[in-house]
């Protein structure tokens, strides 16, 4: 319900992305991620993060990938891998969450498309 409903209003927002399914790959929504394409949307992603603090809106950065992490280093490049760690946003998602409350998020988000 809530990932749906946050790809429906969001998806029209040039520049915000959801990840899509695949034939190798079934997404689940544990979290709610978004990808923020600087150029497209006018920002990126942790400037938007900002604009939803100022908001008093809690989101997280997508976590960074394992090759990051020293005991994982590779000289091998994973630029997809890389290009979401960078652009992905996780916004609220609770099951909790009301509709006015996605709608808030919405909103912010909507805002500050360019």
């Amino acid at each position: 319900r809530i990932a749906l409903y946050y790809e429906k209003n969001l998806s029209k927002i040039k520049g915000i992305r959801f990840q899509q399914n695949t034939p190798q790959a079934k997404r689940i929504h544990w979290l709610i991620n978004i990808l923020v394409d600087e150029k497209e949307y006018g920002m990126n992603r942790d400037e938007l993060a900002k604009k939803l603090e100022e908001k008093k809106i809690d989101s997280r950065r997508i976590f960074y990938p394992m090759t990051a992490m020293p005991i994982y280093k590779s000289a091998e490049s994973f630029p997809h891998t890389e290009y979401i760690s960078k652009s992905g946003l996780s916004i609220p998602s609770g099951t909790g969450l009301q509709k006015e409350q996605m709608d808030r998020v919405i909103a912010v988000i909507a805002e500050n498309a360019q």
